[in-house]
């Protein structure tokens, strides 16, 4: 039996027939309410009672009485439709079209109801106000026109704000379906795109083109679907506080403020139409940080203090470097009971409950919560410690200015905050979270914003709200795991991706240069050499591990596997029984795929590798090996320290001792450095000079010596590839994140400060 419906979007009217006035509705579990019946349709009845619009299924409902205690049957009059919205509120002309027929709305008894297939159209000066099924109240105007259908309503031009009290309501676009989930959010659609304001909870679209965005709080995207003349995109506003995560065929990028992404249709002979996700010519720079649910860098004066790892710090150095040593860092705002406080240089001691409130703190103070909670206000942030709880100001890992040392703390903040934990830091945007550490480890419950947490250099997650995560350090070994009931995690464990499920947890360790991962399931994977996987959703359900480099997949099973690399591809030392590691026939594999956040290059570079060729050794010492593909080699300098080669329409200079791989692969050109990187040159693409020095740093500039030039700086070891492509874009993949390098950027990849975006002069990290 199902129990009311309530409002979802839109609103508006039905005609008086088939609307019958009863004062008691009696449903099948027996119970009785009281009101009015507005409308009945075929599966679904629409009441006004005391508890305001509700929507029942007809078979729960057992019995209408009239006034006078008389039965009224439920008869569904000349409009045998669904009743989908209520109106509520109205301003100006507003009409419904219906059956082809315009008519005005009301806001009293039946006329007020909407069914299935009505168009409510607001005009430029009208405005309507509704209640909606699932619970949804919605408001039209700005010449809005809104079509309902038998579970949602389509905006089709104007503006809507939707509020959802609890669960989920949806809306569609011309561009796709928008749910909100507890929150409020500002729809428009104008001039053949949408803009999508989420107000307040979360906004989750799902474009008709294939993408998946989330929205958080105060954050906007406009959305354009594709047509005759421009194919489908997305553009993130200046004004976001963080990057917006974009999910395409399970992979994702970040969309950074101000950011626009195309997605390009490409139908060569042969194959069918498939989306690769690009970053659109002309396009403001992006500002490059962060990944978006990670903890930022603080920004600093000089790049050895920029390489933190976690930002929401950053307060601490300020401080050193004004020399203000002793300086007040924060204030206790309440304690419900006395606390020990201790302080370099003082003796320990207790505060008194009368002493607590406006206690000033300082750098370095080490704060135990007693029998009741202690309430601080320091560096943008409130923390609520529980009872027993410890925490230090300043001194923690990555330069976080809290370090939680045992208990349980509550952490609000409407900017962004760090918070050291053993062995590791978690991040905080604009949200609320609460962190205990104990004997069983870190567990961190997002209840809104945003989260990130890193463990060492090479371990770390992302988490929305509501989510959870446990994190345990037994050793050398660091586990993550999502409890049962809590929302997936992505998680990033070394050279290996992996989205963590309710209940499923991780592993990873690293003993030397080998590291191992061990996932849910039993499947362990070891990895003798820099190579770079994600688990992904296999073709029946099952998971499977992908290498990213050339897109070679593997069924993941219980088992050990062991990866490594041989004549510049990677090989499995050793699987499971009875799978193997596939490489996709090059005949097969298509135009450029948006599969991954570097897609040109992912295609292209899924041709089987052969160790067969010939190595060619050059005057000064460098070490070229030429794959069979790839034909004659140009060299048009030999003497001297460098030697120039004829490479992608411009120069590869190689000094002394360099090492290169070249070959040709599905129309395009590849330079491998034989760590993982690669550069990816597309038959057409522009002029493309690269310089690879002895110590394997990789220069590359595109289009020089024009206003479209593009220069990437990559030093050796770092996760990092290129795709120059025939149509002037120019992909970067840079440490699982994708980066669309605009004309006139420079761009500085390293180890230890990551990717670092020059334009005009100004560094943007």
């Amino acid at each position: 039996m199902t129990l009311a419906r309530r409002a979802l979007l839109g609103a508006l009217l039905v005609g008086a027939s088939g609307v019958a006035t009863a004062d008691e509705l009696l449903l099948a579990d027996g119970k009785r309410l009281e009101g009015r019946l507005l409308a009945v349709g075929p599966t679904r009845i629409a009441f006004d009672g005391r508890e305001g619009i509700v929507f029942f299924e007809r078979a729960s409902v057992a019995e209408a009485r009239d006034a006078d205690g008389r039965p009224r049957p439920l008869e569904l009059g000349a409009l045998a439709r669904d009743p989908v919205a209520v109106v509520k509120s109205l301003e100006g002309p507003v009409r419904v079209r219906r059956d082809g027929t315009e008519v005005s709305v009301s806001i009293h008894g039946g006329d007020a109801v909407l069914r299935e297939g009505d168009e409510l159209r607001t005009g430029p000066y009208g405005r309507v106000g509704f209640f909606g099924l699932g619970g949804v109240i919605g408001s039209a105007r700005n010449d809005a026109v809104v079509r309902f259908g038998p579970e949602r309503a389509y905006l089709l031009s104007g503006k809507l704000r939707l509020k959802v009290g609890e669960g989920r309501g949806q809306v569609a676009l011309p561009e796709g379906v928008l749910d909100c989930v507890g929150g409020e959010a500002d729809l428009e659609h104008l001039r053949g795109g949408s803009r999508l304001i989420c107000v307040r909870g979360r906004l989750v679209f799902r474009a008709r083109a294939g993408y998946r965005v989330e929205i958080p709080r105060q954050h906007v995207l406009d959305v354009r679907a594709a047509d005759a003349r421009q194919p489908a995109s997305l553009q993130a506003s200046n004004t976001n506080a963080w990057p917006l995560r974009l999910e395409h065929r399970s992979r994702w990028v970040a969309v950074q403020p101000g950011e626009r992404v195309v997605l390009l249709e490409v139908s060569p002979e042969g194959q069918g139409d498939r989306a690769d996700l690009a970053r659109a010519e002309g396009e403001p720079p992006p500002a490059t940080g962060a990944l978006p649910l990670q903890p930022e860098e603080p920004a600093r004066a000089d790049e050895a203090e920029r390489s933190s790892p976690t930002a929401g710090g950053g307060r601490a150095e300020a401080s050193a470097a004004s020399g203000l040593a002793g300086a007040l860092a924060g204030r206790v705002t309440a304690a419900a009971a006395a606390f020990s406080l201790v302080r370099k240089g003082e003796a320990p001691r207790r505060v008194a409950l009368a002493e607590a409130a406006g206690l000033g703190l300082r750098e370095g103070d080490e704060l135990q919560a007693g029998e009741g909670d202690l309430r601080l206000e320091a560096d943008g942030a409130h923390l609520r410690l529980l009872a027993g709880a410890r925490l230090r100001l300043g001194g923690a890992q990555g330069g976080a200015p809290f370090a939680l040392l045992g208990g349980e703390v509550v952490v609000t903040t409407s900017e962004k905050v760090a918070l050291g934990v053993e062995g590791g830091t978690l991040g905080l945007l604009r949200g609320e979270l609460s962190l205990r550490a104990g004997p069983d480890g870190v567990r961190l419950a997002l209840v809104r914003g945003m989260a990130g947490a890193r463990f060492g250099e090479e371990v770390r997650a992302e988490v929305a709200a509501p989510g959870e995560l446990l994190v345990r350090r037994e050793g050398g070994v660091v586990r993550l795991e999502v409890p049962s009931g809590a929302t997936s995690v992505p998680a990033f464990l070394g050279p290996l991706e992996a989205v963590l499920r309710p209940g499923q947890e991780a592993a990873f360790s690293r003993s030397g240069g080998v590291r191992v991962v061990r996932l849910a399931g039993g499947a362990v994977v070891r990895f003798l050499d820099p190579v770079r996987v994600r688990v992904v959703p296999g073709p029946d359900g099952s998971q499977v591990l992908e290498v990213v480099e050339d897109g070679a997949r593997v069924p993941l099973v219980a088992g050990t596997y062991s990866l490594r690399r041989e004549g510049g591809r990677v090989v499995a030392g050793q699987l499971p029984p009875g799978v193997e590691l596939r490489r996709q026939d090059p005949a097969a594999a298509g135009p450029p795929s948006a599969s991954s956040a570097s897609p040109a290059e992912r295609s292209a570079s899924r041709a089987p590798r052969t160790t067969q060729g010939r190595e060619l050794a050059l005057p000064n010492g460098a070490l070229v090996r030429l794959h069979p593909s790839w034909g004659e080699l140009e060299v048009t300098r030999r003497s001297g320290p460098e030697v120039v080669l004829r490479v992608f329409g411009g120069d590869l200079v190689l000094e002394a001792g360099a090492r290169v791989g070249l070959r040709r692969e599905a129309g395009a050109s590849r330079l491998d450095l034989g760590d993982g990187r690669f550069v990816l040159h597309q038959d057409g693409g522009p002029r493309t000079d690269c310089r690879v020095g002895k110590d394997g740093r990789l220069r590359v500039e595109v289009s020089p010596g024009t206003r479209s030039s593009r220069t990437l700086d990559v030093e050796a070891g770092t996760e990092f590839d290129l795709s120059v492509r025939r149509d002037r874009y120019v992909l970067a993949y840079v440490s699982g994140q994708a980066v669309y390098v605009e004309p006139g950027q420079r761009i500085a990849v390293s180890q230890r400060s990551g990717l670092r975006t020059y334009v005009a002069g100004r560094t943007e990290d």
